[in-house]
């Protein structure tokens, strides 16, 4: 999906070439490694894919290359890593959209992160872009702390700690709810446990003893792990919900060439209207709208039914507002 672009680009230019070299080693690789196992649709495959390109150049069967061996040098320790954080980031923030009802097609101004390791911090900020991206918000900022956002509160795991302090669970309860609780954090995070000091006694937390709930201010949704803590602001602008409305259309449009089983090259004409608001979205948008969904012809407005041999109309409930469609014949 990250490289939908490069390979629907109009040029042959170096990004799609890499594109392509990469699947086709993806591709061959694969074959070679499953050719013991199905050794009939391997073999078609790379007849396809090697020999009838390549001929003479190459092995004329699968079952005469050499299995493939990894070579580890190749590995970039250093990109996983920082990869690793992205898709951690990336899943807290989704995370956060689906726990607070935010549509994952509606755009937010933006997006604060925290990362507990201050060198990986550095290191995933170049990604900032990707991020935005997938978490379709307008900006990503990397920050060292999340105070300015969101408190926390430290809760217990009554059942794991209550079989270790017996009696002095009430106690533990209430040290752990004056506590601070973003000093408790830290503390299991750099060194594993946290230690209270609880009716004469020091007594140890692990991360499984306590959960850390993440409390935000107004206006802010987050959540976190060890690793971050991903924090969105969800107050919309006119604009922002705009750009929602038309991802929307976007959608409905495309679900429906889906629907009708349209080839993913084939290109339509399209008759749509709707309430004031989405056509004033879907003017502004126009030529964007059309170069994604393939439309050719793009009509404001639905003739009656069975006018202009149109075919049947779609309507659709964008969040209040009412959206029809229908493809126009050939």
């Amino acid at each position: 999906r990250r490289s939908r672009d490069r390979f629907w680009s109009a040029s042959m230019d170096e990004s799609k070439r890499d594109a392509y070299a990469t699947l086709y080693e993806c591709l061959t690789t694969v074959i070679q490694l499953a050719a013991p196992f199905t050794p009939f649709q391997t073999e078609e495959l790379y007849q396809n894919l090697v020999v009838r390109p390549f001929g003479d150049a190459v092995p004329e069967s699968v079952h005469l290359c050499d299995y493939p061996s990894a070579d580890l040098t190749r590995i970039d320790r250093g990109l996983l890593e920082e990869m690793a954080m992205v898709r951690a980031i990336v899943s807290l923030g989704l995370r956060v959209r689906n726990d607070h009802k935010l549509k994952v097609r509606q755009p937010l101004a933006e997006a604060s992160v925290v990362v507990a390791n201050p060198d990986l911090r550095a290191r995933v900020a170049a990604y900032a872009s990707l991020i935005a991206d997938e978490l379709n918000v307008k900006e990503v900022h990397f920050l060292e702390s999340a105070d300015e956002f969101v408190h926390y509160k430290a809760k217990p795991n009554f059942r794991r700690v209550g079989a270790r302090v017996g009696k002095l669970m009430p106690a533990v309860k209430k040290a752990l709810e004056t506590a601070d609780a973003a000093a408790l954090r830290q503390a299991i995070l750099a060194d594993g446990e946290a230690r209270l000091e609880i009716a004469g006694e020091t007594i140890a937390f692990d991360g499984d003893d306590i959960e850390i709930q993440i409390v935000e201010r107004e206006g802010f949704a987050a959540a976190g792990d060890s690793a971050a803590v991903v924090i969105l602001r969800t107050d919309l602008s006119e604009d922002l919900v705009d750009e929602g409305i038309y991802r929307d259309i976007l959608n409905r449009v495309q679900t429906l060439r889906k629907e009708l089983e349209l080839e993913y090259t084939q290109r339509i004409g399209l008759a749509v209207e709707g309430s004031a608001r989405i056509e004033r979205v879907l003017a502004s948008r126009r030529e964007h709208f059309m170069a994604e969904t393939l439309c050719a012809q793009l009509r404001t407005g639905i003739p009656e039914p069975g006018g202009n041999g149109t075919h049947p109309v779609r309507e659709y409930d964008l969040d209040g507002e009412t959206l029809r469609v229908a493809l126009l014949p050939e």
